[in-house]
């Protein structure tokens, strides 16, 4: 599934902010994939938020368990637990979401651009925990720094007016396309800019040059604000296979089978639940067939083991059977250091004695 856009991000972050504020955090779980989930509880009763980096944040009713808590997991543990989540949020319109917690003033930031992070921050703004060590222009995410936020997008969700998506359009550059303008400017995902940009009579893949008409662009962006608090999210099926969710109709998929959903968070949960149900069953497999291959091997070392037991008990008893012969030879060599094989063979013809290295006092006698 495609990356979460931030406007997506902003909605899942508003239909849970109101349930989850003022909750306590009783774990955190890391599965050691780039997806975690944290465990909320309040009077109301139990919460679990499920998190897979650059993809989803939402709240589940699938409460999958992790392996052994990661030093990560426990570095956040360590700092949140049993902690009063004060407020969720969105950094204004970028892909960032904000937890902040009453216990000395900890910031759990996760970051759902780039290569996606998750990163505790205290109340100097110093970084005490990381998912990923990253280095960007500018910035280093790195345990001891102090964590700076990006430059935020110009345009904000809470005032989608047209006087300031024009604002946000500003200075326009040549040559540069549509798409890819408004995606600088106006932060809210390709999907739905592409959408807007098409309602508004013009070409996505057109350069700025062609396409100017940035007065009928901001109409269209503040309908679309319109358009979301009045429409439900769905999921676009193709042969009753999912191709895509969005939080209102968009044009690209006319004509697709649309599955409707009361919010955002259940539409979300509904399509990664599955894929969460598969990876646990497969690892749940994975892992038998590793038990069963290392029983395996464990037998075939078994049966290797007894066979060389068997061996050298007999031999050991072969050896206790004939050793008054063996300790007579050996006391003969002891006695004449410098005798040859032929020497020896003649004095003990009732011994089959192989090979005569005085030398290096090796002496090998065949018996049965």
């Amino acid at each position: 599934m495609r990356e979460m856009a931030s406007i997506e991000i902003s909605r899942a972050v508003r239909e849970l902010h109101t349930k989850v504020e003022g909750s306590r955090l009783r774990k955190f779980y890391d599965f050691g994939n780039g997806s975690f989930r944290i465990f909320f509880y309040n009077k109301a009763g139990n919460l679990h938020i499920y998190c897979s980096l650059l993809s989803t944040f939402n709240e589940t009713s699938l409460v999958e368990e992790a392996d052994e808590a990661t030093t990560f997991a426990m570095s956040i543990r360590k700092r949140l637990e049993n902690s009063l989540l004060t407020s969720l949020g969105q950094y204004g319109s970028d892909r960032i979401i904000v937890l902040e917690f009453g216990n000395d003033g900890f910031r759990l930031l996760i970051e759902m651009y780039g290569k996606g992070n998750v990163i505790l921050i205290n109340s100097d703004g110093v970084i005490e925990a990381c998912y990923k060590r990253i280095r960007y222009k500018g910035r280093s995410i790195a345990i001891g720094n102090h964590y700076s936020l990006p430059e935020g997008s110009p345009f904000r969700f809470e005032n989608p007016t047209e006087e300031a998506a024009l604002k946000a359009m500003e200075n326009v550059p040549s040559g540069k396309k549509l798409i890819r303008f408004l995606g600088d400017r106006i932060n809210i995902g390709p999907l739905y800019l592409e959408d807007i940009i098409l309602r508004a009579g013009m070409d996505p893949a057109k350069t700025m040059a062609e396409e100017a008409d940035l007065k009928a662009i901001a109409r269209e962006i503040v309908a679309f604000f319109m358009r979301i608090e009045e429409e439900k999210p769905r999921v676009y099926k193709e042969n009753s296979e999912i191709k895509d969710y969005a939080i209102a109709g968009v044009r690209r998929y006319d004509g697709l089978e649309i599955e409707k959903y009361e919010s955002l968070n259940l539409l979300l949960d509904s399509i990664y639940a599955e894929g969460r149900v598969i990876r646990a069953d497969t690892e749940k497999i994975e892992l038998v067939e590793k038990t069963r291959a290392n029983i395996e091997e464990q037998k075939r070392l078994l049966v290797i083991a007894n066979t060389e037991a068997e061996y050298y008990s007999n031999s050991g008893r072969t050896v206790f059977a004939h050793m008054h012969e063996i300790n007579t030879v050996i006391d003969y060599l002891k006695r004449h250091r410098n005798a040859t094989l032929d020497e020896v063979r003649g004095i003990f013809p009732g011994i089959v004695i192989k090979e005569l290295d005085l030398k290096n006092k090796v002496v090998r006698i065949e018996v049965e």
